[in-house]
């Protein structure tokens, strides 16, 4: 059970109460589901969107960005650092090692 309780009031108006599953009744999200954008531009929208990127979603953000660039970085360092396997000067070393050994 998602924690949801849909009841009707007297006037006939859906009321949505909600315990477990906070996220699919939070207004931001009852704006899109609804396709209510034009609410978004609403002042104490704004202001909620605001709190909520500074209180934790720019931390998020940022931390996903530099886990983001720390993986660039090292995937960029191996792929200069590794040794083709098609070098001409690194097959040309392993067979003459194979040719010295197979000779004695």
């Amino acid at each position: 059970s998602s924690g949801i309780n849909a009841e009707y009031g007297g006037s006939g108006v859906r009321v949505v109460t909600y315990q477990d599953d906070y996220a699919s009744v939070h207004p931001i999200s009852l704006m899109i589901r609804y396709k209510r954008k034009e609410l978004l531009s609403h002042p104490v929208v704004q202001s909620l969107v605001h709190w909520r990127w500074t209180s934790y979603g720019r931390h998020f953000y940022y931390s996903n960005l530099l886990f983001y660039c720390l993986f660039l970085i090292c995937l960029c360092v191996y792929v200069v650092f590794q040794i083709p396997p098609y070098d001409p000067k690194v097959i040309e070393h392993k067979f003459n090692c194979i040719n010295e050994t197979s000779s004695d």
